[in-house]
């Protein structure tokens, strides 16, 4: 299932899609040709450089180095930062489907 977007406000279709989702891994494709799994656990919003997208950069882990929640674990914060505009594409783990931003 492809599941693509022509509104220009694709950072807050992925936030809310993805947020919805059960299971939370997904690979992203970005313009740089790399591809990158993991999971979502931070992004942050209002990037003057941004246009018309209210979300400027994701915050992705492997999935494996979450945490248990209960306390602040120093090792989450590595990863790494993607700029939205950076993204072509994100794949969905929870119902194989694609989204194009």
């Amino acid at each position: 299932m492809k599941f693509r977007n022509h509104h220009s406000d694709t950072s807050r279709m992925l936030h809310d899609r993805y947020y919805g989702m059960t299971n939370r891994n997904i690979e992203l494709v970005l313009k740089d040709g790399r591809h990158i799994r993991g999971i979502i656990v931070g992004f942050c919003e209002e990037d003057e450089d941004a246009e018309n997208s209210p979300i400027h950069l994701w915050h992705i882990v492997d999935p494996d180095r979450r945490g248990d929640g209960t306390s602040i674990d120093y090792e989450l914060m590595k990863g790494i930062f993607v700029r939205h505009k950076d993204i072509i594409s994100v794949t969905f783990e929870d119902d194989h489907s694609t989204m194009y931003c």
